[in-house]
């Protein structure tokens, strides 16, 4: 072998019969040892005749050098025989290649559909209501006279994700952006490998659509075969409200109420719905407020017994949408206890001693696994206070990585994770 060139920063591989049987890291090529060649020599059944000065293997045969790109180089030192080279990269650690799936918003669309959407929804609220999630609380970055940004951690059965969402009023008009935009990070709890990097903005508008009609389902009243919805504000999110309980009732009628009377009227004409003033929005079966308002816009005067609302616009600390009579009026129950009391409907009745803590009824949770009942009777007010749930994030992202990789949708990258 006295004319291999063995080199710094390769690792030789000696197969014979297209088999590998030693490899060698050649720092130098003092490195190739009296024993690694003798050995050499025992796995092909001969006998290795080694010099100790310049660590050369004669085994009566001759052998060829492999170049890193796989192609045989004509170089022949004994036939039958076959070195393989590679380069070997030097770097602390080992590293463990993985694969994470990138969806972008249009693989969401693809392969989640509003029927999953409430499906692993309502399973995040009964596997909270059962303790089998854990939930921190939720971040507020605030941004002032702007926005803020939220950061929602959860754990559920084989995930753990976190998702980075703002929320900026004003984007639609500033920007021509979504006031609500987000990001999702899927992870592996057992490894904390990333399994999938997603959008967040559709995953959002799902999840809380999914909610409402989650709450709609086991909180309203028994209801005819054509129920009517109120929805009071026509923004992005109604879109959704209005989709998830048409998931449940095909036939239901819709009345759409907005400040600004031409979206709401778009937003009638796109849906089949009917534009009217709030207060008539407010007479219907099951009533969802979706505005960013920090005064009122539903009156209790309004609302009727026997009416489900879902009030989903508060979601930061001084919002509401409707007045604090009504909590005294209804059965509140919210998604989260510490989270509602700090950023929902309820937020604002508490801190002005409105409306007390000790009122109320539940949370969802609690309704979907049978601890608690929703209503004593189809007369009674049910109001849900929606603020978001991480766990609602985490559980509708497993569905969609799940999903994705069944359809083979997305864009699948690898990370080089070295160790330290």
């Amino acid at each position: 072998l006295d004319d291999v060139p063995f080199a710094a920063g390769w690792t030789y591989t000696i197969e014979t019969n297209g088999r590998p049987r030693i490899t060698a890291n050649a720092g130098t090529r003092a490195l190739h040892n009296a024993a690694a060649w003798r050995t050499f020599g025992q796995c092909l059944g001969q006998t290795a005749v080694v010099s100790s000065v310049d660590n050369v293997v004669s085994c009566g045969s001759s052998l060829q050098l492999g170049e890193p790109n796989g192609v045989r180089a004509p170089h022949e030192v004994a036939g039958g025989y076959s070195i393989e080279r590679r380069r070997v990269k030097r770097r602390r650690g080992s590293g463990k290649k993985m694969s994470t799936l990138l969806l972008s918003q249009s693989d969401v669309a693809n392969v989640m559909k509003m029927a999953g959407a409430i499906d692993a929804v309502e399973e995040a609220f009964r596997a909270t209501a059962r303790g089998e999630a854990l939930m921190p609380s939720k971040v507020y970055l605030d941004v002032e006279g702007v926005g803020d940004f939220r950061a929602m951690p959860a754990l559920m059965g084989d995930s753990a994700g976190v998702k980075w969402v703002n929320s900026h009023p004003d984007n639609p008009m500033k920007h021509k952006l979504p006031t609500v935009m987000g990001l999702y990070v899927l992870s592996d709890p057992d490894s904390a490998l990333p399994l999938a990097v997603m959008d967040a903005t559709l995953l959002t508008a799902l999840r809380t659509g999914a909610a409402s009609a989650v709450a709609s389902r086991w909180m309203s009243r028994t209801l005819t075969d054509e129920p009517t919805l109120g929805i009071i504000g026509c923004g992005v999110q109604a879109h959704y409200v209005l989709e998830a309980h048409r998931v449940l009732w095909p036939d239901l009628r819709c009345v759409v109420y907005d400040v600004d009377r031409d979206r709401g009227m778009e937003f009638a004409e796109a849906h089949g719905a009917m534009f009217a003033e709030a207060r008539a929005a407010c007479q219907a079966d099951i009533v969802c407020t979706v505005t960013p308002v920090r005064k009122p816009v539903v009156e209790s005067i309004w609302i009727r017994p026997g009416t489900h609302i879902n009030a989903l616009g508060a979601d930061a600390e001084g919002k509401q949408e409707i007045e604090s009579t009504v909590l005294s009026r209804a059965r509140v129950f919210v998604d989260d206890r510490e989270q509602a009391a700090h950023s929902g409907e309820i937020n604002v009745p508490l801190h002005k001693h409105a409306w007390a803590l000790t009122s109320l009824s539940g949370t969802l949770g609690e309704v979907v696994v049978g601890r608690v009942k929703a209503r004593n009777s189809e007369e009674d007010i049910t109001l849900f206070d929606s603020t978001g749930l991480a766990v609602q994030d985490v559980a509708l992202a497993r569905a969609i990585f799940e999903a994705a990789k069944e359809e083979g949708c997305g864009t699948s990258f690898d990370f080089q994770l070295a160790g330290i």
